[in-house]
């Protein structure tokens, strides 16, 4: 149906623990982004999702790394330890900054909350990198 409207563009936001929705919707996907935060919690949830990946034929797939701090090692080490599992990490990494919980709060994107803070250029930077796979 959504091919036969038209639609070019959809994104599906599945719930980490719902295995069967999270399945079918990689199953259909051209490609999967999975938000993962620079912490050892998110980063122990990869292995699940490699097996639901797997389960779903192995979309194309990137971990985007989220909640990063600006400084210090922790991109660093949450990309090597990404990759160590077997991932393709994302070029756009969206860093700790506050438009991002004030923009939520507010009900709105960070593009509109702050259109010209970084948060809303690493949120372009990753619309851009997701069109430019999709339309390759």
């Amino acid at each position: 149906m959504v091919k036969r409207e038209g639609t070019k563009l959809v994104v599906v936001d599945t719930p980490p623990n719902t295995a069967e929705a999270t399945i079918e919707a990689a199953r259909c996907a051209d490609l999967v982004l999975l938000p993962v935060a620079a912490d050892i919690n998110d980063l122990e949830t990869l292995p699940a999702m490699h097996n639901v990946l797997t389960l779903a034929g192995s979309p194309r797939a990137f971990v985007v790394i989220t909640r990063a701090p600006v400084q210090g090692p922790y991109e660093a080490e949450t990309r090597k330890a990404v990759q160590g599992m077997g991932f393709e990490v994302c070029p756009v990494v969206w860093h700790q900054r506050r438009a991002f919980p004030n923009a939520q709060a507010g009900g709105v994107a960070v593009t509109e909350y702050e259109p010209e803070g970084k948060a809303a250029e690493e949120s372009r930077a990753l619309f851009k990198f997701t069109i430019k796979l999709l339309n390759s």
